[in-house]
């Protein structure tokens, strides 16, 4: 019951004051399940991207952090290929020694992905999201991403 509060309180606090360029929202309406929308920072590769991420809150928050994934492809040596976020400094991505030793290579990589994946198509106002996207691509069009997208740099995943 106390997490149940917490969260309700929490996600109020989100909804009256939200942080710049972050929105979190619930799933039909089940308290354990969010989708967030992060913008693309100013002067960085990512910006002009809208990023979707899925938030799964634990039983035992907030003594658990909830698990977040990036939904939106992303190319950053801190997400692994399944958009999750990694930390652990001895077990990082390939793309780590890439942005330590040719970061212009790396800041072009991540450019690249964000236009490529990140740039929504703004219709009357309304940003596409990832999921209306996925609802309309057929199955072989994801397939054939997902193989494009190994195919561009090696597979990168959370140990």
């Amino acid at each position: 019951m106390q997490r149940t509060s917490r969260l309700k309180r929490e996600l109020q606090l989100l909804s009256m004051e939200p942080s710049p360029g972050i929105t979190c929202w619930q799933t039909e309406g089940k308290m354990d399940e969010l989708r967030a929308q992060i913008v693309g920072g100013a002067e960085t590769p990512f910006e002009g991207g809208v990023f979707s991420l899925e938030i799964v809150v634990p039983d035992r928050y907030p003594f658990e952090p909830p698990k977040m994934r990036f939904l939106t492809p992303i190319y950053h040596p801190n997400i692994d290929n399944n958009g999750r976020i990694c930390h652990d400094a001895l077990k990082l991505p390939p793309m780590s020694s890439e942005l330590k030793y040719s970061k212009q290579v790396y800041l072009e990589k991540a450019k690249r992905w964000t236009e490529k994946h990140a740039v929504q198509n703004n219709k009357g106002g309304v940003v596409e999201t990832v999921d209306s996207v996925e609802a309309r691509v057929q199955p072989s069009a994801l397939k054939r991403e997902a193989r494009d997208k190994t195919e561009e740099h090696p597979k990168r995943t959370c140990q």
